[in-house]
């Protein structure tokens, strides 16, 4: 391939990530962009600034930008139900919220897409199709559609392993437990097992504010999100 083929290919799609197969077959994936100077260059690992002019453009036989897949909002929501079940499966946490989510899979495109309009659309599933069912709320349904709606626990890297154990430890022993720590925010977590079934709730609450953001516990390591307050 010549340079000014390779140049107009990556300047179409500067910064993107590109697909090279070279001329003895094989292939690597490389993101690039042009530079201020005009040079193809290559992006440093884990940098979105800085990289290094890109070599050995005669040694390639094509380049092709790989399109980023655009993920259908049912796709996603289906995908982030499953990670729910698997979940809640494994720890016995929320088992009313487990057999909704389970529900949600047999639900149509339509349906959800219906369901995820406002929160009188929501309402009319629940309050029609799933009314023998408990679910988290309206909000924790609409995240569902999209990225983020389950995140990690934001456990200290340092204690991470050690907290995390004292969290499964009640969550298997059945036991009340409730744990905070100071990381980026002030976090909790709770779980309790005095009730008809077992719960679970983690926060990620602003420095001495009492306000922030709330999920409900789905292991010692996930969290599905409830609300901002």
């Amino acid at each position: 391939m010549d340079y000014n083929t390779a140049y107009a290919i990556v300047d179409a799609n500067s910064g993107k990530t590109f697909t090279i197969t070279w001329n003895n077959g094989a292939k690597s994936t490389h993101r690039m962009f042009i530079s201020n100077g005009g040079h193809i260059c290559e992006f440093r690992k884990r940098s979105r600034r800085y990289g290094v002019i890109f070599g050995g453009i005669d040694n390639i036989r094509s380049i092709e930008c790989r399109e980023r897949k655009v993920v259908e909002p049912c796709e996603k929501f289906r995908k982030n139900v499953k990670r729910v079940i698997k979940y809640l499966s494994a720890s016995g946490l929320w088992a009313p919220m487990l057999e909704t989510a389970k529900i949600f899979l047999t639900l149509s495109d339509e349906e959800l897409l219906s369901a995820n309009k406002d929160w009188g659309s929501y309402r009319n599933l629940m309050d029609n199709k799933l009314k023998d069912y408990q679910w988290f709320g309206c909000d924790c349904f609409f995240y569902l559609f999209g990225d983020g709606a389950i995140k990690a626990v934001n456990y200290e890297r340092w204690s991470r392993e050690s907290d995390r154990q004292m969290v499964a430890n009640a969550i298997t022993n059945k036991r009340n437990y409730h744990t905070k720590w100071r990381k980026g925010y002030d976090n909790s977590i709770e779980v309790r097992f005095d009730n008809d079934y077992a719960r679970g709730w983690y926060s990620e609450e602003y420095k001495d504010c009492g306000n922030g953001h709330y999920y409900l516990l789905l292991d010692e390591t996930h969290a599905i999100f409830c609300e901002n307050d």
